[in-house]
Order: structure tokens, then C-alpha cells, then sequence
């Protein structure tokens, strides 16, 4: 049994994990006709693979999230594979880790005149890097002290909804997972969050 998704706003149909709940524009296939998804001309079908999961996984899966957030919001996704072409695993809570990757996404998109981001995973050494950037106003020095803090929000922000606490979580969930998280910006020049979280070996 699978999920099928359809993403209309990128044309994308996403088949993964059977779904624990019901959502709008998703449909649960049996294994036969999940092996034989087609989609219509000029969409893409992503497979999430069901049997365990991965970084790759959640970092689609998490993708798919922000996109049904907000249908302006634009996500370019990079996936590096290890060369042995095998994915890499991350221990930890599987529902805060998505938590995590989702709201560096939706902060990303949330934050950019254009609403958009690109978010690029890959391994370095026996960690996982997930790295997002955009092209926003980029945060001021004195921000950048306290921008993890709950219910901290800069001066730019002030024109757009929110409340403060994406970010706190983030970094709560990378520490409770072990890892660092690193920002590097300057004001007028984007922002780029860096999150470093050590494999399961």
C-alpha cells in the first residue's frame, strides 16, 4: 500500500508511505497500482521509499510540506548521493526531524520577496549537512545573536505573519539530535542556515 499526492502548483505526483490520515488531493494505492503510477505529460512522479527512513526521504517529504503550505512558495531541491550511491540515515525522531528540514524551508520561502529557496542535503564526513539559502534581506549582526531565541522576530519581519518560534524549534531538535546549526547572512545579502547531523553508524 502507498500514498499518492498530487502537487498541482508543481506538477508533481508524489507516491510514499501509506498516510495515517486522510489530507486533500491524496489517494491510497494498492502495491500493484503504485509499481504501475504513471503521470499525466510534462509532470514528475517522485517515489518515496517506504521501507525505511532516509535523509533523502524526509528532505522530499518535507519539500512536499511546504509546497501545500503556501502555492507560492518555490523550493529548489538538491539531493547529493554518496558515491556508492546508497543514502544516509540520521537516528533520532523521525517526526522532528521532518519538523526540522520543513521549517527551514517554509522560513526560506517565508522570508524572500520572491518566495523562494534552495535547499541542498549532503554528507560531510560521517555527518549529514542540510544547508538552506535564499535571496532575502539577509539579518543584521545584532539579529543574528538572539535569532534563535523563542519568539524573537527581527524588524523586517514585522510585515510578515509568524511568531517567532520556527527557528527556536529548529535549534532544539538539532541539538537534541546532536548536531550544530550555523547561520551565515548580511543584510542585503540573503541567508543561508547550516545544519549538521551525525549518521547512524
Amino acid at each position: 500500500m502507498a500514498t499518492l499526492t498530487y502537487v498541482y502548483s508543481d506538477s508533481t505526483a508524489v507516491l510514499g508511505p501509506l498516510a495515517t490520515y486522510a489530507e486533500p488531493h491524496c489517494y491510497d494505492l494498492c502495491a500493484d497500482h503504485a509499481d504501475r503510477l504513471t503521470a499525466p505529460r510534462g509532470w514528475e512522479v517522485v517515489r518515496l521509499a517506504p521501507e525505511h527512513e532516509t535523509a533523502s526521504a524526509a528532505y522530499l517529504a518535507s519539500w512536499l510540506e511546504v509546497l501545500k503550505a503556501d502555492p507560492r512558495y518555490r523550493v529548489s531541491v538538491d539531493i547529493g548521493q554518496p558515491e556508492d550511491g546508497s543514502d544516509v540515515e540520521v537516528p533520532g525522531n523521525e517526526a522532528l526531524l521532518r519538523s526540522l528540514v520543513t521549517n527551514l524551508m517554509e522560513n526560506g520561502c517565508k522570508y524572500a520577496p520572491d518566495h523562494q529557496c534552495s535547499a541542498r542535503l549532503g554528507r560531510v564526513g560521517d555527518h549529514v549537512r542540510i544547508e538552506v539559502t535564499n535571496a532575502g534581506e539577509g539579518i543584521s549582526a545584532a539579529d543574528q545573536e538572539r535569532i534563535f531565541e523563542p519568539f524573537f522576530r527581527t524588524r523586517a519581519a514585522g510585515a510578515v505573519r509568524g511568531h517567532g518560534i520556527g527557528l527556536s524549534l529548529v535549534r532544539r531538535i538539532t541539538l537534541l539530535h546532536g548536531g550544530t546549526i550555523h547561520l551565515r547572512s548580511s543584510p542585503g545579502a540573503g541567508v543561508t542556515f547550516t545544519v549538521l547531523l551525525p549518521m547512524r553508524r
